[in-house]
């Protein structure tokens, strides 16, 4: 058995991880990521109260907060539901995924594209820093601009659950008076 447990599907966890990776296992974890990606926050997870991580998931009783939901539209929020359905052959398909109406959503399509675009610009910098290397006469034509590659930085986690990272957006919007802590400190 291999996998983020997050992110695992309730028959991988019946079968204990023997024959049960197919793309419906992807489907659930695909889930789970577009769960995160609407609202900021994971659907299960060991340290909400009530049921242990594996009757969360085995059981599909995740964590649905309405306030978080309110700016979803109803058809994300049926689109998630169908990917995070324990029974495999009630379970979306792949192709049906793409094919669902909130997928063929032309605002949805654009916002994707300029996502898509957006990754590509800054995969394609590569990490770059720019710093100024100038000489010690005071002329400005002796400055010199460097580019030089910069290891990549490690993601920003959660400190209440150090195993998922959340980007630096997401962490300022769920803990706006953290942020302002490290400003101060800085």
């Amino acid at each position: 058995m291999c996998g983020t447990p997050l992110y695992v599907a309730p028959e991988v966890l019946r079968a204990n991880g023997k024959h049960s990776y197919g793309f419906e296992v992807d489907v659930w974890s695909l889930g789970v990521i577009l769960f995160v990606c609407l609202v900021g926050y994971l659907p299960f997870s060991a340290e909400y109260s009530g049921a242990t991580l594996k009757d969360q998931i085995m059981s599909g009783r995740y964590r649905y907060a309405p306030t978080h939901w309110s700016n979803v539209s109803a058809g994300a929020y049926q689109l998630v539901r169908r990917m995070l359905t324990v029974r495999v052959d009630r379970r979306i398909t792949l192709d049906g995924i793409l094919q669902h109406s909130w997928m063929q959503d032309e605002d949805v399509i654009i916002r994707v594209d300029t996502l898509l675009n957006q990754a590509k610009t800054i995969k394609s910098l590569k990490c770059m820093t720019v710093s100024s290397a100038s000489s010690t006469t005071s002329n400005e034509e002796n400055s010199k601009v460097v580019i030089t590659n910069a290891k990549p930085k490690r993601a920003l986690s959660n400190s209440f659950s150090t195993c998922e990272p959340l980007p630096k957006k997401m962490r300022r919007a769920l803990y706006p008076s953290e942020d302002n802590n490290h400003i101060k400190g800085s």
